[in-house]
């Protein structure tokens, strides 16, 4: 399981380089990867270009919207789960007042 947290102010651009290298590190393992966090890519912009991505490098997503970051009443995501060799099930997000992320909540099978 690997956790990010990609850089907040740039473009997206920047973001893919950053997720290329740990995908990079990850390729020679044949073990299960789920691959979550704050990937800093807003739902609204490049989504598709974020899954178009991944799925490149063998992962795979739900690609239903949930809304895991807020600011002043905005609700968005910001926050992604991917897996490879796997299956994530049960994916929920939990609304929580302690944070301006919401956690993202799923069980891991095998495939």
């Amino acid at each position: 399981m690997v956790n990010v947290h990609l850089v907040n102010v740039a473009f997206n651009a920047l973001r893919y380089k950053q997720i290329l290298k740990i995908v990079n590190k990850l390729d020679h393992h044949t073990m299960p990867v789920v691959l979550l966090g704050d990937f800093n890519a807003p739902s609204v912009f490049g989504r598709n270009k974020l899954f178009a991505l991944m799925e490149k490098y063998g992962f795979d997503t739900l690609k239903k919207r949930f809304a895991t970051f807020h600011i002043v009443g905005i609700k968005y995501q910001m926050d992604y789960i991917f897996w490879k060799a796997c299956k994530v099930k049960d994916l929920s997000v939990e609304r929580v007042k302690f944070s301006d992320h919401y956690p993202l909540l799923f069980t891991v099978s095998m495939k």
